[in-house]
């Protein structure tokens, strides 16, 4: 399921194309888990009506970035879980994949 404004906008057979996040709901209401990921503005639309989030945090600051995840506010998110990995030959930055359930 793609949200886009782009009127015009052409998918492959399968996908299926909304204007809202409201619609892509729907059209998934189905799905016993589904995922919204990104952009910025869909998450910080989805951040009052989800329970989880599944966080990839990169240990880094990118100069030129234009887009960034809301804020995590820790008096309604609680961390159960995180698991950090260091920068390597495969991966340029240091991570952490985290886990938050709603409180």
């Amino acid at each position: 399921i793609v949200i886009t404004r782009q009127s015009d906008y052409k998918a492959p057979d399968g996908v299926i194309i909304v204007n809202n996040l409201e619609d892509a709901l729907d059209a998934a209401r189905n799905d016993k888990q589904p995922f919204i990921i990104g952009g910025g503005e869909i998450y910080k639309q989805a951040m009052p009506i989800v329970d989880k989030l599944e966080i990839t945090r990169v240990h880094a600051s990118f100069k030129n970035a234009d887009t960034f995840f809301p804020e995590i506010d820790d008096s309604k998110w609680q961390e159960v879980s995180r698991t950090t990995h260091d920068a390597d030959e495969k991966h340029a930055y240091a991570f952490s994949f985290i886990t938050y359930l709603r409180k």
